[in-house]
């Protein structure tokens, strides 16, 4: 499984892929997860995200962070503060897609959450992907994701995709009170309190994006 695919596109904030087809659980199982994140040069972002998925009701997850040739002390930072997750440490910079299928390799669960070091998650965020999927045969999922610095404003309710091949997120810059869904999404937040925008839980980005 790649990261990117020749004609796809690079995962987007917090999806997550299937290893494996969906299989059939009990009340008393669970799908375990592998998560990925890919950090170069972001020690404290990376950090913090951690601290987000130490945080989660979900406890069977396995973390895997992919150092991609830091220099800023993130993999001595995280072996320190964090001695549970597993660590990859690439020789050098080799780029989002080399550094992601590192941990992609990892994976030895039925889920692979794939997670920018920029996100912190709500508490429930891994408890309630995994729901969903055990919900449905889809083959990827993505939470709602709203601005950090606005927390009001979605910064992408998933992807879709255009005409001329490019991806776009869905309900970007859309006040998060505007938020119509069948069902409510699962996210993340700046807030480790929690906190929450009807009818949508709250996802965040820290920082603007630039065009592609």
């Amino acid at each position: 499984m790649n990261a990117i695919s020749p004609r796809g596109r690079r995962p987007a904030e917090g999806e997550v892929r299937r290893a494996r087809p969906p299989r059939t659980t009990t009340a008393t199982e669970s799908a375990s997860v592998l998560v990925v994140i890919t950090s170069y040069r972001a020690r404290e972002l990376t950090l913090e995200c951690l601290e987000s998925l130490a945080a989660q009701t979900y406890n069977d997850a396995e973390v895997v962070v992919v150092d991609d040739g830091s220099t800023d002390g993130t993999s001595e930072a995280v072996a320190a503060q964090f001695p549970r997750v597993t660590l990859e440490r690439m020789p050098e910079n080799s780029g989002f897609c080399v550094a992601t299928n590192t941990g992609i390799r990892l994976a030895r669960g039925d889920l692979i959450l794939l997670l920018n070091n920029d996100m912190v998650l709500e508490a429930d965020f891994v408890e309630r992907l995994v729901e969903a999927a055990d919900r449905s045969a889809a083959a990827m999922f993505a939470p709602l994701v709203l601005w950090r610095a606005e927390p009001s404003v979605v910064y992408s309710a998933g992807d879709r995709q255009r005409t001329d091949g490019r991806p776009e997120p869905v309900g970007f810059r859309m006040p998060a009170s505007e938020c119509a869904f069948d069902e409510p999404p699962f996210g993340v937040t700046a807030r480790r309190s929690g906190r929450t925008l009807p009818p949508c839980p709250t996802t965040s980005h820290p920082s603007t994006p630039t065009a592609a």
